[in-house]
């Protein structure tokens, strides 16, 4: 059986998780009991700092700015919107 194209594309190392598609970060996310501090590199920018809070399924930047939902953050990082189509 050969691997299909649809398959999840995530990779990791030790330190490192990589998601390639709203969906997969949307998953993790969700799917996570912990608060979380990690560094994303949006789209069409520099690496930035983030905290998620799971009790609040909320995402806050380290400059403080908080994003009120996960698709909030997810149509940050990935600069696209709710259905994954580019914000221009």
């Amino acid at each position: 059986m050969t691997d299909s194209p649809f398959q999840s594309k995530i990779t990791h190392t030790q330190d490192t998780i990589r998601f390639h598609t709203p969906d997969e970060l949307e998953r993790f996310l969700k799917g996570t009991k912990f608060n979380i501090v990690f560094s994303a590199i949006p789209i069409s920018g520099e690496p930035e700092t983030f905290c998620y809070d799971f009790e609040e399924d909320t995402v806050i930047a380290s400059n403080r700015a908080l994003f009120d939902s996960i698709d909030d953050f997810i149509s940050y990082a990935f600069q696209c919107d709710s259905e994954g189509y580019l914000n221009m």
